[in-house]
């Protein structure tokens, strides 16, 4: 019974969520071009991404060398979707062809987008989708069915010595916060907990709360995560600085939860195996609704 309310709890949560979008669209008459053009790729670029992540999966999801980093729609994120082959990240914006009509990614987006690539050897791809949409008939396909996945500069296909290079390249600061979130959410989820959003966004503060989830009352709260590749590294970040002037930080509570990939002083790479520890508890509470733990 309590699994079944929880269901129900979350199916009306996503219901809220979908009548509040659709409370603040304006009519079409109500926009000019440049709006409705922001709208439709906004409200087709979830779905797009499911597309994208089903595509790839039946694709790839077999091979022992593919993995997902991330594979569904987050908020504020650098890019759409990203995920490993043997050494390499591939780092994929989704391009929107709405009947017809190429949706352009945000130029600010973009350009952040390519340095991220850029800092952190990821290989910016992008993902070409055809969405026809006639008010009776919603349909979304590949624009190229030969090779969907392509390069963002160019436009071309990616080489297939870059998917199938099997060289050793270490994890980069994307690595090692994607790989630290993905192991924190898991164990997250297998006590029961909800997990809202979180953000793997590299350019953003050591201290930034990456993860939040629901806690076993429904109640929201931030996680702190925390990488080292040496156990001795790990330090409590320092709970004013987190929660200064962000009031939703000082009322809900927040957690801290340190990932050791234990390395013993030698490089961690990509695409090689890597024991990775987190506490037994998963996390240390730091705040508890403005009260410094």
């Amino acid at each position: 019974m309590a699994s079944y309310d929880k269901t129900v709890a979350k199916l009306q949560k996503t219901l809220d969520k979908l009548e509040t979008r659709i409370a603040i669209c304006p009519s079409q008459n109500e926009m000019d071009n440049q709006d409705q053009t922001w709208w439709k790729y906004h409200f087709s670029l979830p779905n797009a991404i499911m597309f994208a992540n089903g595509r790839l999966s039946k694709i790839c999801g077999n091979d022992l060398d593919f993995e997902w980093n991330r594979n569904i729609s987050m908020p504020d994120a650098f890019d759409d979707i990203n995920f490993r082959y043997r050494g390499r990240v591939f780092s994929v914006l989704i391009k929107i062809y709405y009947n017809g009509e190429e949706l352009p990614i945000d130029p600010a987006r973009k350009k952040k987008f390519l340095k991220i690539a850029k800092q952190n050897d990821l290989v910016p791809c992008v993902f070409p989708v055809d969405i026809t949409d006639d008010g009776d008939q919603y349909k979304i396909c590949c624009s190229n069915e030969d090779h969907e996945l392509c390069m963002l500069e160019t436009g071309k296909p990616i080489p297939r010595t870059l998917v199938l290079s099997d060289r050793p390249v270490e994890r980069t600061r994307f690595d090692f916060i994607s790989k630290s979130i993905n192991v924190i959410c898991a164990r997250l989820d297998e006590q029961g907990f909800e997990i809202d959003k979180f953000y793997d966004d590299p350019s953003l503060p050591d201290d930034f709360p990456r993860i939040w989830f629901y806690d076993e009352e429904g109640v929201p709260c931030w996680v702190v995560v925390q990488y080292a590749t040496r156990k001795k590294d790990i330090q409590k970040p320092e709970v004013a600085k987190i929660i200064k002037n962000d009031k939703l930080l000082q009322c809900t509570n927040g957690y801290f939860a340190p990932v050791v990939f234990n390395a013993k002083g030698r490089p961690v790479y990509r695409n090689r195996p890597i024991n990775v520890s987190t506490l037994e508890d998963i996390m240390i509470k730091i705040n508890d609704g403005g009260t410094w733990v």
